[in-house]
């Protein structure tokens, strides 16, 4: 099945009224980003993971609108026009529209699994052929004058969405991320977050561990880089 087709059955399945299916990994094709590279898309276009071989490089490239990449699993080195930043998983950094960037795994055994987001339903690239004077920034943020903006996991706050569940938020404007927000979530053993609306889309990707996502009266279970797609419940009653 092709993802993009099944991305715009499940948003005409809730415009209809009827609530949006799940999206799971298993609907989305592999497909190739640059050598050593795949991507899959979780949720129609706005947001996928990729996944690089041992050492492999994604070229230099930009978009028309943000893009931010938060590290899964394994070590990133994310140049943004020579500035390089070296991410560990759960570490977010956000690159704003027509700026270059550059994504290359630092390890020479294993895999690195990134999750890429992008403030736009109609996602373009475009590849830059230019050299950058190189910059180590290595594990240290940006500068006040740095248009891109990272968030290290660790520094992140935390706080409560409801008992037993708290968050992180990685990207938001308030970041440095222009029209996209998000963040991570742990839900201690059987912690839930109570029904709620937002007036925007929604997505949620489980990266560890197994959950239960209610929309309306449809439950689903998800695991392992699922992705629930929620479209925007504003005008169409209560979740």
């Amino acid at each position: 099945m092709d993802d993009d087709a099944d991305y715009e059955q499940a948003r005409g399945s809730s415009e209809k009224g009827r609530s949006p299916r799940k999206l799971r990994r298993s609907f989305s094709r592999t497909r190739p980003l640059a050598s050593g590279v795949r991507q899959q898309r979780l949720c129609g276009k706005g947001i996928g993971t990729a996944t690089f071989d041992p050492s492999a490089v994604l070229p230099y490239h930009k978009h028309t609108f943000t893009e931010t990449i938060t590290i899964l699993g394994g070590v990133a080195q994310v140049a943004v026009e020579g500035r390089s930043y070296h991410l560990t998983p759960f570490d977010c950094i956000s690159v704003p529209a027509g700026v270059a960037h550059e994504i290359t795994n630092c390890s020479k055994d294993s895999s690195l699994l990134a999750l890429w987001a992008f403030a736009s339903a109609a996602p373009s690239r475009e590849l830059v052929d230019q050299k950058f004077v190189i910059q180590d920034r290595s594990l240290s943020n940006p500068t006040f004058f740095d248009p891109e903006s990272v968030v290290r996991f660790n520094d992140a706050e935390t706080y409560d969405l409801s008992a037993g569940a708290e968050f992180r938020d990685l990207f938001a404007g308030r970041l440095g991320a222009i029209g996209i927000c998000g963040g991570y979530g742990r839900f201690q053993p059987a912690a839930s977050l109570p029904c709620h609306i937002h007036k925007c889309d929604e997505s949620i990707t489980i990266v560890e561990g197994k959950a239960a996502c209610l929309v309306q009266v449809n439950q689903y279970s998800l695991s392992d880089c699922d992705t629930a797609f929620i479209a925007n419940m504003e005008n169409r009653g209560s979740v």
